[in-house]
């Protein structure tokens, strides 16, 4: 692969895009890509698996509107971005994500 030829480090897969959180209810029930293809492709590679990102329009409208902080606890894909993270720095040695006050 690219990465492999040219020496970059690549601490692992995102999965975006996997799924619809609906706006009104923030259930993520409407899949776009078949479950687990990610995921698999990640240990094919030999790769972690850092987490799935799905589309989340309330995460554009929190945004937008400057009031993510607020909306944390309620907000998927922020919640999804977070275990990310938190993933990427243990990778990196370091101790723990510190936003938002969490």
């Amino acid at each position: 692969s690219f990465c492999r030829t040219t020496g970059a480090n690549v601490l692992g897969i995102i999965e975006t895009l996997s799924g619809f959180v609906c706006p009104n209810c923030s259930d993520c029930g409407f899949a776009i890509l078949v479950k687990e293809v990610v995921k698999k492709l990640a240990d094919h590679c030999k790769l972690n698996f850092l987490g799935s990102v799905p589309i989340d329009p309330n995460l554009s409208k929190y945004l937008d509107t400057g009031t993510l902080i607020e909306h944390t606890e309620s907000c998927v894909s922020y919640q999804n971005y977070t275990e990310i993270m938190e993933k990427i720095l243990q990778l990196c040695g370091k101790d723990t994500l510190n936003i938002a006050g969490g």
